[in-house]
């Protein structure tokens, strides 16, 4: 008999909700924490002296962490459920960014950066899967979208409250600055107690009974893991992500993922250098990093408006033309007016949304929910380790071959992931999470 009702088509509830917002702090934080460094780079530079190449392993410490974080947590959110990490992440998160205030090296520093890092990078999994395995399939793709503004939300606050502590406690005050990020660490954890584990994850781990309770709590009473949508009945290990039947969608995740963040990240790190370096210098430069920040929030928000209307394909195809333009007009034009280069970069910033909301969604709706969070993991933990290659080159190429073949270079990577969506990019818009899966 046909199944009369299903979690897909269920209403929001207020626990949804709650789950929701709870979720938001993960991208908010990861935000927040990988673009701290951006707005103290220059402060701690100065006073510890750093080479070019100490700048470039500082900035890329947190997303080498996030590379190993992302595979490790995804595999213990798929083996040890999804609640464990999202408790402990924040908690590690918040020690080891009040530790910043007693640094004085650039190796400790360093050190601090990396664990953040994995702890960032284990948490990546975890928002996007419980939303994605809670929300029903109308709201499941523009909640996901709204963890990438998120992502911008919090880098945004990052580049904003850094300016105000800076210009507060003065030059020195970059410690107080990188410490800052406990505060939303602590507000994330007191909202994530008493968050539901997986039901999904639950019935796939053969406990019913839990399961279905869960789905009366949060769907309601009228709903039972009867209601979910069917899934596959063979459990699968973290091999099948490069198997046959998973490894196009695997090798496509990673390839687009890690050619949309490369040029994002090199900007969002390294904002005002690169601004410097395109004759953007004092308030100009603090400003616009400040206004490109607020608008890549802009872009997210419009590209989760247009996930529905024009479908993950178009839209992902659509972003990265849109964002590979101003990046090659960057590279012909480095001596353009600030007026100009302004422009530039925020129809890049507001055309890259569509890219960093696909980042969370494609995996979700790829993947089935025994190797969801794994996929998750390793598409984070590879996009991040190119970031993090390309983020060390950043200092390195300006300062070696100026600004120009710089941005030439983040234009052929933004080039390559077009080609790969072109090819490769499935359209999963009208279809439930088992069978995109």
């Amino acid at each position: 008999m046909a199944r009369s009702q299903s979690l897909d088509d269920a209403v929001l509830t207020r626990t949804h909700k709650h789950i929701f917002l709870s979720a938001l702090g993960s991208p908010f934080i990861a935000g927040y924490v990988l673009s701290l460094i951006g707005v103290v780079i220059a402060q701690i530079s100065g006073e510890l002296k750093l080479s070019t190449m100490w700048e470039g392993l500082i900035a890329a410490a947190a997303l080498l962490g996030v590379f190993f974080g992302g595979t490790l947590g995804g595999w213990i959110t798929d083996n040890f459920g999804r609640k464990f990490l999202y408790l402990l992440n924040p908690v590690l998160i918040f020690v080891f960014s009040v530790a910043h205030m007693f640094t004085e090296t650039a190796l400790t520093l360093c050190l601090l950066r990396f664990i953040i890092g994995v702890a960032v990078g284990a948490d990546y999994p975890v928002a996007s899967t419980i939303l994605s395995e809670f929300m029903p399939k109308k709201h499941r793709a523009p909640m996901i979208g709204g963890l990438v503004i998120m992502w911008f939300a919090g880098s945004a606050t990052a580049y904003i409250s850094g300016e105000l502590i800076m210009s507060t406690w003065g030059d020195e005050s970059w410690r107080i600055v990188l410490a800052a990020a406990a505060i939303p660490c602590a507000l994330f954890f007191f909202m994530r107690l008493g968050s539901p584990e997986s039901p999904r994850w639950m019935a796939d781990r053969g406990n019913l009974a839990a399961a279905d309770q869960i789905v009366k709590s949060v769907y309601g009473q009228q709903y039972s893991i009867n209601d979910m949508p069917e899934e596959e009945e063979k459990k699968l290990s973290l091999r099948c992500l490069f198997s046959a039947g998973h490894g196009r969608n695997m090798l496509f995740v990673t390839l687009f993922w890690t050619c949309s963040i490369i040029p994002l990240y090199a900007v969002n790190i390294f904002a005002p250098k690169v601004m410097h370096a395109l004759a953007l210098s004092g308030r100009w430069a603090s400003l616009g990093s400040i206004m490109i920040m607020l608008l890549f929030v802009v872009g997210s928000m419009l590209a989760s408006k247009m996930l529905n209307m024009m479908g993950r394909r178009q839209l992902l195809t659509q972003s990265f033309i849109g964002s590979t333009i101003p990046l090659l007009l960057l590279g012909a034009f480095p001596e353009a007016s600030p007026v100009a280069v302004l422009v530039l970069f925020s129809v890049y910033a507001i055309c890259i949304g569509g890219t960093q909301v696909l980042l969370f969604v494609y995996p979700t709706e790829l993947f089935p929910t025994s190797i969801r969070a794994s996929a998750l993991g390793v598409g984070t933990s590879f996009s991040k380790l190119g970031a993090a290659v390309g983020i060390y080159l950043v200092p390195m190429s300006v300062a070696s071959f100026g600004i120009s073949p710089t941005m030439y270079a983040a234009a052929v990577i933004s080039l390559i992931g077009l080609i790969a969506t072109v090819l490769m990019a499935p359209e999963t818009r009208s279809n439930g999470l088992m069978k995109t899966a």
